[in-house]
């Protein structure tokens, strides 16, 4: 076969109707490119994910361990103040990465979803991993919801508490009310208490 046959052959399988087009346009080939990004996008996805859940599960441990052990030092008040002030600037970086991490765990649902639609076989359950997560319904004595938010808001809020407690009962409110100062800096520590958990519920609701 000449060159020219080889082109002209060439060129015909390219026209629409051709065999060679008929199957670039193969329904299953799309289905698997589909398939293959949609699972790159999972890997990545999950990866993040799965990275803000480890943070998350380290300041867990270390916050409120490193505020028990702040506490219980006799430091000057200033020192108190730096705590707490360490403390809310990785409080605010826990809520961020809290908003991060819904959202992500929104968008695996959503892929979760996108892979039982590519797959020629149906899921049980008809879905993955995270689209078949139980609901969070659970109530603990019949009052409190069971959430993960909930939780990392009293952990957080709780250790906020601890150090506004040291430093108000360190601080000059002992010369000032030198009979009742520590009952005024545990009130104090309370009010902080609510405040701060409230706020943090009230942010990671609007996250979802």
């Amino acid at each position: 076969m000449n060159k020219r046959s080889r082109v002209m052959r060439t060129q015909r399988a390219d026209q629409p109707g051709s065999a060679a087009a008929e199957e670039k346009l193969d329904p299953s080939t799309s289905n698997a490119e589909l398939s293959r990004l949609a699972e790159l996008d999972y890997k990545t996805t999950f990866d993040a994910w799965r990275q803000l859940v480890d943070i998350r599960f380290k300041l867990i441990a270390l916050v409120p361990t490193g505020s028990m052990v702040g506490v219980a030092q006799v430091l000057p008040w200033p020192a108190y103040a730096a705590g707490m002030l360490f403390l809310c600037g990785i409080t605010l970086y826990e809520i961020r990465n809290t908003q991060v991490h819904d959202a992500l765990g929104k968008r695996l649902v959503q892929l979760d979803g996108e892979f039982a639609n590519l797959e020629s076989t149906p899921r049980p359950a008809g879905g993955g991993p995270f689209s078949t997560r139980p609901s969070g319904r659970l109530r603990l004595f019949g009052v409190f919801s069971v959430w993960h938010n909930r939780a990392i808001a009293i952990v957080y809020a709780t250790s906020i508490a601890a150090w506004t407690w040291r430093l108000l009962a360190s601080w000059r409110i002992n010369i000032h009310f030198a009979s009742n100062g520590r009952g005024l800096a545990a009130l104090g520590a309370a009010i902080i208490w609510m405040m701060t958990y409230r706020e943090i519920i009230r942010l990671s609701k609007k996250s979802d």
